[in-house]
Order: C-alpha cells, then sequence, then structure tokens
C-alpha cells in the first residue's frame, strides 16, 4: 500500500512538469489560433505618437489645488500655511530636509 501511495504521489508531482514540456507558450484556448503566451502569434504595429502637446488646461469651473508653482491653496492642520517644498513644479513634504 505504501508503494501504491508513493507512486501516486510521484506521478503526480510530475504532470505539472510534464504539461510544460507538452506547452512551453502555455495552453491553447477552445477556439484559438495560438497559445495564451505564444511568441508567433501576430504583435501590434507599432505606432508613433506624434510631438509632445502642451497640457491641456483646467476647466473653467475647476479648483486647481496645485499648478506646479505654489501651495497657497494648502494648509496644515493647525490652520498655517503649508509646510512643504516646491521644485521643479513638484512638492514634497518636509519632515526632513529635502534632498533636491
Amino acid at each position: 500500500m505504501r508503494f501504491m501511495l508513493a507512486f501516486a504521489g510521484l506521478a503526480a508531482a510530475a504532470l505539472p512538469a510534464r504539461a510544460q514540456e507538452q506547452h512551453p507558450e502555455g495552453p491553447t484556448p477552445p477556439g484559438a489560433r495560438w497559445a495564451v503566451h505564444s511568441w508567433s502569434r501576430p504583435r501590434p504595429a507599432v505606432v508613433n505618437p506624434g510631438p509632445e502637446a502642451a497640457p491641456a488646461p483646467a476647466p473653467s469651473d475647476a479648483i486647481v489645488l496645485f499648478d506646479g508653482h505654489d501651495l497657497s491653496p494648502w494648509m496644515a492642520e493647525d490652520s498655517s500655511n503649508a509646510k512643504w517644498a516646491v521644485r521643479g513644479g513638484t512638492s514634497r513634504s518636509c519632515l526632513a530636509p529635502a534632498p533636491w
């Protein structure tokens, strides 16, 4: 009985390895032309997005919280001015000195 259990365990452990050998690109779904991870399926054409455009302006009814220049709409929990650094269009919390 122990021999049969050991043999069944070894056979079950070998099944995933054997299945992977048979399908190195994964299984082929029913009705599909290529395997799941097939490298032979056609690739889409490379698209040139064109030149980068300027960002669109905010809508007229928007409340702009950060425009990349200052933090005037922001305040700290104690209602004082925000204690963040603004540099290069980004803001950073100043719990420690900013490395930039």
